[in-house]
């Protein structure tokens, strides 16, 4: 049985985290966020220039601002994520739990963290452009909810950093229930 998601492995039989494998976790985290950070920012600020002209009052370089932006704010989610997953899983578990699985549940965060990111965008592209007026009291010019590459950045980026740690806290539980860490 070497497909763990076929046959849960029991915590019983996962040897204790150490330190060293915490890191691993944070460091993975902090990697694949940044990863995923510029990725989405590299398309975010490719179609959503306005957006990132509006909030950070980048006037040239928007896209590589961006892409670096991407880097450096999805690498913190990505650690802050980390410490969630790691935490809730820590929690039940006794510390005991099989690193090579919790990084596998990291990788579908990933991945639930790039679904939210499109459905946020394009929930955005949908309803955006008839509600200008969230934008007032805001730094944004509400004639630019009908730009479509602007609402898809507004929203792709909301929910992806609303929802996020949810995602982690979410496959921790999974992870929790499915490799019976509870008693």
């Amino acid at each position: 049985m070497n497909n763990p998601y076929e046959s849960p492995q029991s915590v019983e039989t996962a040897p204790l985290l150490a330190r060293n494998d915490y890191l691993k976790i944070l460091g993975f985290g902090a990697l694949l966020g940044a990863c995923l950070g510029a990725f989405t920012n590299s398309i975010n600020g490719f179609i959503g220039q306005d957006y990132f002209r509006s909030l950070m009052g980048w006037n040239e370089n928007t896209w590589l601002y961006a892409f670096l932006h991407g880097i450096v704010e999805g690498g913190i989610y990505g650690f802050g994520n980390g410490l969630l997953f790691i935490g809730a899983v820590r929690l039940f578990s006794q510390n005991r739990a099989h690193l090579s699985i919790m990084l596998k549940y990291f990788v579908i965060i990933g991945g639930l963290v790039v679904l939210v990111w499109v459905i946020g965008g394009a929930l955005s592209m949908l309803f955006l452009p008839g509600y200008p007026m969230i934008f007032q009291n805001t730094p944004f010019n509400p004639k630019l909810a009908h730009h479509a590459g602007f609402a898809w950045t507004f929203g792709s980026l909301n929910l992806a950093v609303f929802l996020s740690p949810i995602c982690s806290l979410g496959m921790a539980f999974v992870y929790i229930v499915r490799h019976s860490v509870l008693k």
